[in-house]
């Protein structure tokens, strides 16, 4: 995320205390890493079969 620092020192000044839980909550998920996923685990399924086959639920059962 580009400016890291500077939202955080932002997000820190002038806290009143009655929100400064949710401030911390968003600087803690502003430190959270996500990652790619290198592969999802239905490539080794395709890659045995070539296709998935389902039967889609409209649900009015």
């Amino acid at each position: 995320m580009k400016n890291r620092k500077v939202i955080e020192e932002k997000m820190k000044r002038d806290v009143s205390p009655n929100i400064a839980h949710f401030v911390e909550a968003r600087l803690k998920n502003l430190n959270t890493i996500i990652r790619k996923p290198a592969g999802i685990k239905i490539d080794t399924y395709i890659e045995k079969y070539g296709e998935i086959n389902y039967t889609y639920d409209f649900g009015n059962d």
